[in-house]
């Protein structure tokens, strides 16, 4: 009996001891992610809510959005540059959500040590925003594309009018197919390409696509062909038969120039006066993709972006890219825009990037796709939309990117 008046005195001295001191303050906030609101056409409304503030005197807040769980570093982060009066937290985000895309977002806060704090995460359904550069189209289902997926494509190249995707089988089988940038939707072209040449089952690897005065022409050795836009007829052409065709040529109009590079040499043939001039070039690499701004060429061969010097007849090394260029290269004012793959050399499947170099500044800077790339087919450009299909889901997807608002 004594020992139990004992113990009981022991826990009420011990209550009354921790009554007595004051709480311990936390050295970082307790935050929580609260549902978005107003959620329509113009965008949504982000909230969280600071429960504790803790002992950290200069506390900055933001919020996480993702098309998946957000994670820092990767996911896009939009920080609070003011303080509310209530404990609530609060940020409108009009631009780049996708109607009909589930989006997660979570709170954040970083320290003035620079420790994080997350909270929980949320999601809601988006009905758009008034200011975005993504469009989404669904032109086609799975099955549409996929034996053309299972083809090897060897042409991919847009107009001003429409865009070509040339495809081989093996022993003679071709198909072609144009992108509509007004509907856009795919149609099967009705021209055979394969009238004009004949492959033992190999495919050709100096097939070399390119626009000249705004039409596609296709170089196959030192056979070129022209792809008439008005009867979707392919045209024998013979304007290339001074080519090497033991040779693999990367080409490109200037003016009335078009630019032919091989391996060793540099070939300019004029499209008025149809002469052409030799110059040796020991810089020249086969396979380098091709583009011109301002009447200059730029090439990426590679991981290497270049300029080609007329003056010097050599390649003028001027920047490495963030990853080996996969499938897109296309300018815009005065940019170069690539889809890239960061990580070539694993077997893991990788998100694909989409980065762009600016001439003026000398600068790579990334672009956030609105969700995880893997696979891209294709990729055209009209005007100032960047089009690219997208096979990573069920269902074939056109991604449309306004470059005049980047």
């Amino acid at each position: 009996m004594k020992f139990k008046i004992i113990t009981y005195i022991f826990i009420l001295f011990s209550i009354v001891s921790c009554k007595d001191k004051d709480p311990i303050l936390r050295d970082f906030p307790v935050i929580k992610t609260l549902s978005t609101s107003n959620i329509d056409s113009t965008g949504a409304v982000l909230n969280g809510l600071v429960i504790k503030k803790g002992n950290s005197s200069n506390c900055v807040y933001g919020f996480m959005i993702d098309t998946m769980p957000p994670v820092y570093g990767k996911s896009k982060q939009l920080f609070i540059n003011s303080s509310p009066n209530s404990n609530t937290y609060s940020l409108k985000v009009d631009s780049n959500l996708i109607n009909g895309f589930k989006y997660y977002v979570t709170f954040f806060s970083i320290l003035d040590n620079n420790k994080k704090v997350y909270a929980n995460t949320t999601s809601f359904i988006s009905k758009g925003s008034s200011k975005s550069f993504w469009k989404q189209y669904n032109t086609m289902d799975w099955s549409f594309f996929k034996n053309v997926r299972l083809e090897t494509k060897i042409a991919c190249i847009g107009t001003k009018n429409y865009g070509l995707i040339v495809t081989y089988k093996n022993y003679n089988t071709f198909s072609d197919y144009i992108f509509n940038p007004k509907t856009k939707t795919f149609s099967k072209n009705g021209s055979d390409i394969g009238t004009f040449w004949y492959f033992d089952g190999d495919i050709p690897y100096r097939f070399t696509p390119t626009i000249i005065n705004d039409s596609v022409n296709v170089v196959v050795f030192n056979q070129s062909i022209n792809l008439s836009y008005e009867n979707k007829k392919w045209i024998n052409k013979t304007d290339f038969l001074f080519l090497d065709q033991n040779d693999e040529y990367s080409i490109c109009q200037i003016s009335n120039d078009i630019y032919c590079f091989s391996e060793y040499k540099t070939l300019i043939y004029n499209l008025t006066t149809k002469k052409i001039t030799t110059k040796q070039n020991s810089s020249n690499s086969p396979g380098t993709t091709l583009c011109v701004i301002n009447n200059e060429i730029y090439g990426i061969y590679y991981d290497n972006l270049r300029k080609y010097s007329k003056e010097q007849n050599k390649w003028i090394a001027l920047s490495k890219t963030p990853g080996i260029n996969q499938s897109a290269l296309c300018t815009f004012n005065n940019k170069i825009f690539l889809i890239i793959d960061p990580k070539p050399y694993t077997n893991d499947i990788t998100e694909k990037q989409l980065w762009y170099f600016d001439i003026n500044t000398q600068n790579w800077s990334l672009i956030k796709f609105p969700v995880p790339i893997y696979y891209t087919d294709f990729n055209f450009l009209f005007d100032d939309k960047f089009y690219f299909g997208d096979f990573s889901s069920d269902k074939y997807v056109v991604w449309e990117l306004d470059l005049s608002k980047i």
